[in-house]
């Protein structure tokens, strides 16, 4: 049930998974293809949120009103938020300036506080809805993406035309990631899977944003300052 576009007030919404490990394809669903100005992801690692990570929220909603479209902060595993880090975030809940949306993706809404969840739409996610975004007609696994040469990821990149199948195709990427034991380097690809994500949210060259991705996850030399350049925060 992707979000109707609007960039007036955006009521928050907790979106429940059935598991941690579908959270990526829970808020890229309920997202669905509507423009956003950014999509500003917290605890895609899954090491919890504080008190320093909801500060970084507040500058940034400080700058939303700078922009006509609409900015979405999603907060994976928001039950790993601490308690501290909850009563800060509901000041933010109350105040949420316009042309913004707080997402809190998790699989223990009840681990919330009752605070949290009452100024919150809860959303059920289902599994066949979060299923709509996985492309299975993809001939690249990351297995293979990590082991590519340059050749074959320009060729891969130059051949993707649609954003949105090119998105399909980074989100399966990251499905796969997550069925994987959590190492440095995978976490680290799932990181550049999400920037690459949110990039093509806002409209960043389509080829320019799968080479720098691609050529990062096989551990090859971006050459380019231009696609080096591209995933810079």
């Amino acid at each position: 049930m992707p979000q109707t576009s609007s960039h007036s007030f955006q009521l928050p919404v907790i979106l429940q998974s059935s598991t941690h490990r579908d959270q990526f394809q829970v808020a890229l669903a309920y997202i669905g293809p509507v423009p956003t100005t950014s999509l500003t992801w917290f605890n895609q690692s899954g090491e919890g949120i504080g008190i320093e990570q909801v500060r970084q929220i507040t500058t940034g909603l400080g700058y939303a009103g700078l922009s006509s479209g609409l900015q979405r902060i999603i907060l994976l595993n928001a039950h790993q938020i601490t308690l501290p880090a909850q009563n800060a975030l509901l000041k933010i809940l109350e105040e949420t300036p316009h042309h913004s949306q707080i997402i809190l993706v998790t699989s223990h809404p009840n681990q919330l506080l009752p605070t949290i969840t009452s100024r919150c739409q809860l959303i059920n996610m289902t599994q066949a809805e979060t299923q709509t975004l996985i492309s299975p007609d993809s001939d690249w696994h990351y297995s293979e993406l990590s082991k590519a040469s340059a050749s074959q990821i320009i060729k891969l990149s130059s051949g993707q035309k649609d954003r949105s199948a090119a998105m399909a195709m980074l989100n399966q990427l990251l499905e796969e990631i997550h069925q994987l034991p959590a190492t440095n380097q995978t976490t680290h690809h799932a990181q550049l899977l999400l920037r690459g994500l949110s990039l093509l949210e806002e409209n960043v060259n389509l080829r320019l944003v799968l080479e720098a991705v691609f050529f990062q996850i096989a551990g090859l030399s971006t050459a380019s300052k231009k696609r080096s350049s591209v995933l810079n925060y």
